[in-house]
């Protein structure tokens, strides 16, 4: 076992003994059997953990049910994945039926243990897995790009993991979707061309992350034909 998988249950050790202590459990040891035991609680299915974001992405909200008889403390530990390596532990109280793990990666998946200390020794645990939603992009813009019939968007990048963005594309006036694209996450610009030129567009932009996305938008008009051309003719002229 990695020496830092080794923190959680060390501590979730102590409090449970201290715990126990105070409860006036039966603290007598047998030979073979030196001090209490950590057993797995046969109520672990009951803490019935669920994860949530709450719409944060640098978040993971834990909430779960109390066992039957109560529980006298919690010990919770969360992990990223590939490598198994620990991030973050805490502890919640008596009556405690929630905690929330802050300064996460936004996209990622995480592994969270959540353990409850019951009375004489016991332990009621369950682990599960949870994702944190993925951040939006910033700065989206659409503009213009030396032509009436194309408008041209581009972002900052969104921090934290992603699978890439789609980008769709919609026409104002018939309320309907003009371009759906894919993009990989390390693209920030995309032009959108065959447009109608003096018609106003909006443009969505998701980011995504396995079945999590978070988008934002903005709109703009294209220009307008006859603008367009009486432009070009006098830059004609000029050039003459």
């Amino acid at each position: 076992m990695k020496p830092q998988l080794l923190l959680p249950l060390l501590w979730a050790s102590w409090l449970l003994g201290t715990l126990a202590e105070g409860k006036g459990c039966n603290r007598t040891t047998s030979e073979g059997h030196a001090g209490a035991e950590v057993v797995p609680g046969e109520r672990g299915s009951l803490l019935n953990v669920s994860v949530s974001d709450q719409g944060r992405p640098d978040s993971l909200f834990l909430s779960w049910d109390e066992p039957d008889g109560g529980a006298l403390g919690y010990t919770l530990a969360i992990y990223m994945l590939e490598p198994e390596v620990l991030l973050q532990n805490g502890s919640a109280g008596l009556n405690a039926t929630s905690f929330q793990f802050q300064g996460l990666v936004p996209g990622a998946t995480y592994s969270i243990e959540v353990t409850a200390a019951l009375a004489c020794a016991e332990a009621s645990s369950q682990r599960v897995s949870g994702q944190t939603s993925p951040a939006p992009v910033h700065n989206l813009s659409l503009s213009s790009d030396g032509s009436p019939l194309a408008l041209r968007a581009s972002w900052m990048d969104a921090p934290g993991q992603k699978d890439g963005y789609r980008l769709v594309l919609y026409h104002l006036d018939s309320q309907g979707a003009v371009r759906n694209e894919s993009v990989p996450g390390a693209i920030s610009t995309f032009l959108f061309d065959g447009l109608l030129a003096g018609s106003e567009y909006a443009l969505r932009i998701s980011t995504l992350a396995g079945a999590r996305q978070a988008s934002t938008s903005t709109h703009q008009w294209t220009g307008k034909q006859s603008e367009w051309a009486a432009a070009a003719s006098q830059s004609g002229a000029m050039c003459q």
